[in-house]
Order: structure tokens, then sequence, then C-alpha cells
């Protein structure tokens, strides 16, 4: 009896091509793939939201700062400087000085004033009755300070060092969020681009 003879057709067979829509489906799902690796792209219109909130915590900075640079600088070069006595002091809800008004003789009569603050922030130790040195301003004497921060200004106070923290945050994360966008909108175009050609 003659042998069977092995069927090697598996070894020996090769798949039939693919049509050029399967070709199509199979470039599209692997580019679906590999986008859909990508991270997310951030907004640009959180991107711009942020920014913006910098830019007013900037101008907040700035108002708390600014203002009281002046009067300093005004009451550096004009500024008379006498004695005034403590009439009242208010405070906040955390115990600190937020207004004091003070009295003193100026050559047109008696004025009372409330001192100007330094970046939301009233000097300390005074209280009703006590005597303090402050400069004011001949054009308007209701612009008043201590002679002390006239002198030698203090340096920056807790709520505008608060703005400075806050506006260095909201600059600097939308720039790197905005370089981060654009790296993922050209990867993905150059993934897109590869699956085309």
């Amino acid at each position: 009896m003659a042998k069977k003879k092995k069927n090697r057709r598996g070894e020996d067979w090769t798949p039939p091509p693919k049509s050029a829509e399967r070709l199509a489906a199979e470039g599209r799902w692997a580019r679906d793939a590999e986008l859909a690796r990508l991270p997310p792209v951030p907004p640009r219109r959180a991107i711009l939201g942020m920014f913006a909130m910098g830019v007013v915590a900037l101008a907040v900075f700035l108002g708390f700062l600014l203002p009281s640079q002046f009067t300093v600088d005004d009451l550096r070069s004009s500024g008379v400087t006498v004695a005034a006595e403590v009439v009242d002091t208010r405070t906040n809800k955390y115990g600190d000085l937020s207004a004091v008004e003070v009295r003193f003789r100026t050559p047109s009569g008696e004025v009372e004033a409330e001192l100007h603050d330094w970046g939301g922030k009233q000097p300390e130790g005074l209280s009703p009755g006590s005597t303090v040195s402050v400069t004011y301003s001949p054009q308007d004497p209701k612009t008043v300070m201590t002679t002390g921060w006239v002198v030698d200004p203090p340096g920056m106070t807790f709520p505008a060092l608060v703005c400075l923290l806050v506006t260095v945050f909201l600059t600097v994360v939308p720039t790197l969020a905005a370089v981060r966008r654009f790296a993922l909108l050209k990867k993905k175009e150059k993934i897109v681009a590869s699956h085309e050609a």
C-alpha cells in the first residue's frame, strides 16, 4: 500500500493581499492608537484665562506697591515733619491695625488725618493718646505718613508678597502649558502626516 503524503499546505500558505480599504482602515487604527497614547492638550481657553488672572494679580500687586512708593517719594521731596497725637486706631478681624487717625498742627491750623499705609500695612505699636513723628504734604495735609516709614520704608508686606507669588504662579504655569500645548500639537501633526504619507 502506498503512503499518504502529508499536507504541507499550512507551511506554504501565504495570506491573500489586503485590499486598499483594509490597508487604509489599519492605517487609521494605528494613527488613532498613537494619538490616544498622547496626553491631553491643555485647552487654549484655560491658558488664556490663567494668564489674564496673572495680569490682574500683577495689577493688584502694583496697586499695593506703587501708591505707597509715590507717596514716600513726594513726602521725601517736599514733606514737613511734625509731632502728631494718635487719636484713634481700628483693627481688622485678624487683630492687625487697619487704620490709624492722627492729629497735628500745621501753619494753617489743626488737621486730623488717617496715616497712609504701606502696601496694605499700618505701623505697629500705635495706640490712642500716644505721640508719633509724622511727615505730611504741605499741598495736601491729609497725605501723612510716619517719618520712620518716609526715611526707611518697610520692605515687602504680606499682602503684596501674596500678590507677587500669585502673579508668578499665574504667569509661569500658563507659559509652561502653552509650550506643552505647542509641542503636543506639533507631535499630533507629525503623527497624522506620517500615516497619510
